[in-house]
């Protein structure tokens, strides 16, 4: 293997102990890197540049065998082992103080069977990339909202993308996954095999492996009808209760997100983004009382490949900058919260603060909650309000706009969150990522599959506490 750094002997952050790296060195074949060289600091950066995780090393594995040896290595030394696959995790998780960071960054094969609508996926691929293969035969699956989510991440934790509403979440069409466990075995989970393990992969995943490989159902998708309008915000408060009566009659071929945000030019707007993937007609005709309404400053929306427009919100919501996110599930979008909304926006702090009110429904909530550990089947609509900044500004404005604006807006909204976008603030919220039942169930299977509590997630969802009080967590 290839050591890549100044040092094979590291102090472990958490425990201050010497970490023999020597000896999960002559154990694997890939590389590993290590603090003291200047790709150390490549290989441990992600999407959010707040996080400023240092591991104690990190592993890009040649094989599942070092997989296992590295979860293994683990073990033993009792460190936080975590995966890196498109490292688009708000809250930094892949990368941990004192940890050891499996990067699966060159893993990026992606295997389309169109005969038998398959696709064969590694960790590092991101939705764009798999969107990319699976376009050439005509055919995708439901996952990632931006181009530049990681499969495997979102994969593990739900999968919402822009095709949920017609083919439900990217876990309600995976068919297998591999993974090495948190007790170092290697593992194939599906259906038939492994069913417990299947269960709780699918929503909670990260809690109990490392995902090797994943094998999801595709659809026939071509051209769809995607894009934004958007309007002054000014007009917010109008474009808000049009939009909440527009989804009560929506299709499931339509998924759409309203959000306050800013334009080309800087100045603040309401838009409503939307993908309409079934027959054309049909879609022009269900949007044409939306591109009807009010006076939109800007209209995007028209027929192009899937997928493009995933590339296009990428570009939106760009890697490097710090970030910070609060969000919560809520029912409906009632005159109190959009006033709400609308005057907490006002104050935004900078060009790259976003409200996003995500609209789900359809063959997500045709699933029953016990069926997967993802359990917000009835859940309609998702608010995640992100603010992002530059690391030459002042982090104390941002932060400070985001606790006002969520103490603002918290009355009005669920318990229940969506666990990619809950952060290391959320530590307590382990309940309402799962829920009662499914929390208790994942209780049991951790004890099962990581016994050791050596996996790394965000928030640290501490399962090995007595059972009244299984929703606290301890800070790792």
């Amino acid at each position: 293997m290839e050591l890549i750094g100044e040092s094979v002997s590291v102090l472990d952050r958490r425990e201050s102990t010497s970490v023999p790296l020597d000896q999960l060195m002559s154990r694997i074949d890939g590389r590993m890197f290590i603090e003291g060289n200047p790709r150390y600091d490549d290989a441990r950066r992600v999407w959010n540049a707040l996080p400023d995780g240092r591991p104690t090393a990190i592993i890009a594995p040649a094989s599942i065998k070092d997989v296992v040896e590295a979860v293994q290595f683990s073990r033993k030394h009792d460190l936080v082992v975590s995966a890196k696959g498109g490292g688009h995790g708000i809250a930094g998780g892949a990368v941990r103080d004192g940890g050891v960071t499996i990067d699966f960054n060159r893993w990026k094969a992606v295997t389309i069977d169109p005969t038998n609508r398959v696709a064969r996926v590694q960790p590092g691929v991101t939705w764009g990339e798999f969107d990319s293969a699976s376009q050439e035969f005509g055919l995708a699956t439901p996952g990632g909202k931006l181009s530049s989510v990681g499969v495997a991440g979102s994969s593990l934790s739900g999968g919402i993308g822009w095709l949920a509403r017609k083919h439900g979440l990217a876990i309600d069409n995976l068919r297998s996954v591999q993974m090495v466990t948190g007790a170092g075995r290697t593992v194939r989970a599906r259906a038939a095999e492994n069913a417990d393990l299947f269960w709780g992969a699918r929503g909670a995943g990260a809690l109990l492996g490392i995902a090797t490989e994943f094998e999801f159902e595709l659809h026939p998708v071509g051209t769809v009808i995607a894009g934004m309008i958007g309007y002054p915000i000014d007009a917010g408060e109008e474009v808000l209760d049009f939009y909440q009566e527009f989804i009560t009659s929506a299709p499931d071929e339509l998924t759409s997100i309203a959000m306050l945000t800013h334009g080309p030019d800087g100045k603040k707007l309401v838009g409503i983004a939307v993908t309409f993937s079934g027959d054309l007609q049909s879609g022009h005709r269900t949007l044409a009382r939306l591109r009807s309404f009010g006076s939109p400053s800007i209209d995007m929306i028209g027929e192009m490949p899937y997928g493009l427009f995933q590339k296009e919100l990428a570009k939106m919501a760009p890697a490097g900058l710090n970030r910070a996110v609060k969000s919560a599930f809520v029912r409906n979008l009632g005159r109190d919260l959009i006033e709400h909304l609308i005057a907490v926006y006002v104050d935004a702090p900078t060009n790259d603060t976003t409200i996003l009110i995500e609209h789900y429904g359809g063959a997500v909530n045709r699933i029953s909650a016990e069926a997967t550990a993802y359990p917000h089947r009835e859940a309609e609509l998702n608010l995640i309000v992100d603010v992002g900044w530059h690391r030459q500004s002042s982090p104390g404005t941002a932060r400070s706009w985001l606790s006002s604006a969520w103490r603002t807006l918290r009355p009005h909204l669920s318990q229940a969150a969506y666990v990619s976008f809950l952060d290391a603030d959320d530590a307590g919220r382990g309940e309402e990522a799962y829920g009662r039942a499914n929390f208790s169930h994942l209780r049991e299977l951790k004890r099962l599959y990581d016994p050791s509590h050596i996996l790394a997630t965000y928030p640290d969802f501490r399962t090995d506490v007595p059972e009244q009080n299984a929703v606290q967590l301890a800070s790792a």
